[in-house]
């Protein structure tokens, strides 16, 4: 009797896993046919990923922008991650609506708290007690391309120190530059609660 029980659980265990995995491709296939899909693993061993803090900021225009030419069409939609590991961190971003076909243009982490008042904005946050020199400033540091206005543009780029950590950078703005320099985006980062760096891109809605 023991024996037949213990099958019959075992059995059920099986068809619940199988209806799981059933339900789970259903959903995998069907997030596949509505976006596009996007992987990126900032590190070798991406099975670490979930284990990493994340910061998140959500991209729109920069305070006091000029809504003349050539600034007049800009309009900034996305978001930014800022993923830690240890002390140095790797930048993820998607944004749409910034300058058209900007290539190598600059964003960086900024010493203000608020993108509402361009006064607050501040310069590049990088700890000059520790650093001989602005870590923004390096060739490979917050470089973006934009291929296209409409266009989600994703790009990754890893092994930024700036001298601070994790806890220091919550509250901070992080700022994009147009080609000449000037300031068109802005987003405060935030703690990301649920953070998983496999990027599943999708158009959102504004």
């Amino acid at each position: 009797t023991i024996l037949v029980h213990s099958f019959k659980m075992v059995e059920r265990k099986k068809e619940y896993i199988i209806s799981l995995l059933a339900i789970c491709t259903i959903g995998v296939v069907a997030l596949i046919n509505r976006c596009q899909v996007f992987t990126v693993d900032v590190r070798p061993n991406s099975r670490q990923l979930e284990a990493e803090r994340v910061l998140k900021a959500k991209i729109s225009r920069y305070p006091g922008l000029s809504t003349e030419k050539p600034w007049d069409y800009v309009d900034p939609f996305g978001w930014v991650q800022v993923v830690f590991h240890g002390r140095s961190f790797g930048l993820i971003l998607s944004v749409t609506g910034l300058e058209i076909a900007c290539v190598d243009c600059n964003f960086h982490i900024h010493e203000g708290t608020s993108c509402e008042d361009d006064a607050l904005i501040g310069d590049h946050y990088w700890n000059e007690k520790l650093l001989d020199a602005d870590p923004w400033n390096h060739a490979k540091a917050g470089k973006y391309t934009a291929t296209s206005y409409t266009s989600h543009n994703v790009h990754v780029s890893s092994g930024i120190f700036t001298g601070y950590g994790y806890e220091d950078h919550i509250g901070h703005v992080i700022v994009f530059h147009g080609g000449d320099g000037t300031r068109i985006a802005c987003g405060v980062l935030q703690e990301q609660l649920n953070p998983f760096h496999q990027v599943a891109q999708t158009n959102p809605e504004k």
